[in-house]
């Protein structure tokens, strides 16, 4: 497993692979300075993959943010030397909807066709679907404004922990799976600021950062 070196033993070291989607870069990194004990390390894919800094097997998690469509060169080797290491792997937001016709990459996020549309500023209700796992423990359901996609739900061959019946969104909101034993955490949650600033969507993508990195149990 990665991390290590870049940080101190007690704290997460996270990559956040961003690029070819723009975000609110101010409240993005006020998103990441809020999450403690976890220390990030925003990066364009180009640079993750190049890895100039000898730091790509440190990570203990890669968090995708990204939204590029094609497999650039090095790309794969890069994905696949993080499985092989066991490091943890998070996709969030339109990290779900990357990569779209790379089958890995659907494996990785556990649904096979990722064909979508994107509804912005949609007010949905989030219920809670497993309570006992980490991620969820303790939260109950809540509401936020958020970007949602209209799309196929996680399969099988993870455990789903949020879950909203919004019509303009796929039923599930957050989930866990392996990856040739690797942990992958999924969130569907996470546009801009509007939610960026929640407290319960705080809550669980720091927790599912924890869980990739197997500071969590389960």
């Amino acid at each position: 497993m990665g991390g290590s070196t870049l940080v101190n033993s007690e704290t997460i070291s996270v990559a956040v692979v961003v690029g070819q989607h723009s975000f609110d870069v101010p409240g993005f990194y006020e998103l990441l300075r809020g999450i403690s004990g976890i220390v990030f390390y925003p990066q364009t894919l180009d640079n993750f993959v190049a890895d100039f800094g000898n730091a790509q097997h440190q990570y203990d998690v890669v968090v995708f943010y990204n939204y590029h469509q094609s497999v650039e060169e090095g790309v794969e080797a890069a994905v696949e030397a993080l499985i092989e290491r066991g490091q943890g792997i998070v996709v969030w937001h339109h990290g779900l909807v990357a990569f779209p016709r790379w089958s890995l990459w659907s494996d990785i996020c556990g649904i096979a066709d990722r064909t979508f549309t994107a509804h912005k500023v949609q007010r949905l209700r989030v219920e809670v679907a497993s309570a006992d796992h980490p991620i969820a423990a303790g939260l109950t359901g809540w509401e936020l404004t958020d970007e949602t996609y209209a799309m196929a739900s996680a399969g099988e061959g993870g455990q789903i922990l949020l879950t909203t019946d919004h019509p303009r969104s796929m039923s599930t909101l957050a989930w866990t799976r392996l990856c040739r034993g690797t942990r992958v955490f999924c969130y569907q949650s996470g546009h801009d600021r509007r939610v960026y600033r929640d407290r319960s969507f705080r809550t669980v993508l720091g927790r599912g950062v924890r869980w990739a990195a197997r500071s969590l149990d389960r």
